[in-house]
């Protein structure tokens, strides 16, 4: 195992009192990996030490490292099968709960298993679901896992959909993975159904945006809100009426606080046309409707200001990745610019990663290569109404082939004053952006030096502290996590 490294840098841009002015890089110690079969997660922080969670070919362990990231202990999670498919850990001051499923030959099962602060097993493991595979294997999302804000509320749900139908079961639980209420129901339309993201709030009610595609470009021409409240036999169907509109790229935001939830989106008047706006509302939970309702067209000034040649067509690869919501009811919504494109060829290049060429994914007989464009990210605020106050554009260019863009995209910084994101930029550099509370931008690059070409992996960072976020690195046959401190 080799030594930490430990980088102190000095050069950082920020905003407004929310970031300091430097920041602190560290990394962990290197532990062995295997891109190609391992996996790994950022725990968070539990009673003050930071875990991480990796497997390789000797098991599943959790790594505890103290606020210098140094390690002090390594839990073997021996209650783990051998083929495990999914896993989602959730922090909390004194325990970790883990929510895994295992491929337990021809099924998939859904198991949970709660942890003390050290790392013991203290209940569990809880058989929550079994799922049959396809004959070739496990190919899908055969149970999804979604947890509340304040993560007292756990639902873990499976979706069949065939054709206008879908069918949902869950199962509630608590933070002390009590099972609390089961459900099966059904929701029906005209047309074949497709549905995005599920939200849960704190009192447990579970949200789903569910629409119809059509077109070229699978736009909606119809769009729902579903609401299945705990122990609830029956959705509750709420549709947004798009006025003759298409919807992409629609987008749940929950406000705990004010008891809303915040529906976002794009439209177009055709339905495989350009995007021509934002669509807006929110749902009050008091009455299960929708309000401040509005399709907002982007501005002449965002329009310009994308940098595409053809301004009409310049929004129309851009995602919502993420809404915050703000105190006085309005929110910042971020969406990246992201498309996958295909091209023949007869010569291995490898993954293109920030900037350069690495040997990671190996397609050496493939005749086509997948290529992952993530670019340019958008940030606009609204008030609690839908009116805008202001945009602005993070720019960025990042390029992979043949690995899901695991090595793009970013990581998001929030203080509650302003937000930050941070990016491969190049193959030793690291940029990270702030956008304050006017939308003024402010970018710096940080100079990274690793002497064992660790490739970052923003996406899959998470946020452990109010300027303090975790990022896991590889390289070759190892792996480590680094602390970014502002």
């Amino acid at each position: 195992m080799l030594s930490k490294k430990l980088l102190n840098i000095f050069t950082c841009l920020l905003l407004i009192n929310n970031f300091s002015d430097a920041q602190e890089v560290i990394y962990a110690p290197y532990e062995k990996f295997d891109f190609r079969t391992g996996d790994f997660a950022v725990v968070g922080k539990v009673a003050g030490n930071i875990y991480a969670y990796r497997s390789n070919s000797d098991g599943f362990f959790l790594n505890a490292y103290n606020d210098s990231l140094d390690k002090v202990a390594t839990v073997l999670l021996d209650f783990f099968p051998n083929k495990v498919y999914q896993s989602k850990f959730i922090a909390y001051s004194n325990k970790i709960i883990a929510l895994y499923q295992a491929l337990e030959g021809t099924r998939v099962t859904q198991y949970a298993a709660m942890l003390d602060a050290s790392g013991r097993l203290l209940k569990g493991p809880i058989n929550l679901g079994t799922e049959r595979t396809g004959i070739f294997g496990p190919s899908k999302t055969y149970f999804t896992m979604v947890v509340s804000d304040d993560k007292k509320q756990i639902f873990i749900y499976t979706l069949k959909k065939d054709g206008s139908s879908l069918d949902l079961s869950g199962i509630w639980l608590d933070d002390e993975l009590t099972s609390l209420q089961k459900t099966k129901t059904t929701f029906s339309a005209d047309n074949d159904l497709e549905s995005g993201e599920g939200v849960l709030d704190n009192q447990g009610n579970f949200y789903l945006n569910t629409f119809t595609p059509t077109g070229g470009k699978s736009y909606a021409d119809q769009l729902w809100v579903l609401k299945l409240s705990k122990g609830s036999k029956n959705f509750l169907a709420n549709e947004y009426k798009l006025e003759n509109k298409f919807a992409g790229s629609t987008f749940l935001k929950l406000d705990n606080m004010n008891n809303k939830l915040f529906l976002a989106g794009f439209y177009s008047g055709r339905k495989s046309g350009n995007f021509e706006g934002i669509l807006f509302a929110n749902y009050d939970n008091a009455d299960s409707n929708f309000h401040a309702k509005r399709f907002i067209p982007f501005d002449e000034k965002l329009l310009l200001e994308t940098g595409g040649r053809n301004t009409k067509k310049a929004l129309n690869n851009y995602e919502i990745r993420q809404m915050i919501v703000r105190k006085d009811g309005g929110f910042v919504m971020l969406a990246e610019d992201f498309y996958v494109s295909t091209r023949m060829t007869n010569s291995y290049m490898g993954s293109y990663y920030g900037g350069f060429y690495s040997p990671f994914y190996s397609p050496y007989s493939n005749q086509s290569i997948r290529e992952y464009n993530y670019n340019d990210i958008l940030a606009v605020s609204y008030d609690g109404e839908g009116n805008k106050q202001w945009h602005s554009f993070v720019r960025k260019e990042q390029f992979s082939q043949e690995d899901g863009g695991i090595f793009s995209s970013f990581v998001m910084i929030n203080t509650g004053g302003s937000l930050g994101v941070l990016f491969n930029n190049q193959s030793s550099k690291m940029s990270m952006a702030t956008v304050n509370g006017k939308g003024e931008v402010e970018m710096k690059t940080l100079q990274i030096v690793n002497n064992n070409n660790l490739a970052w992996m923003p996406r899959t960072g998470k946020q452990t502290g109010l300027k303090e976020v975790i990022i896991p690195c590889i390289g070759k046959q190892q792996i480590c996590f680094a602390k970014v401190a502002f």
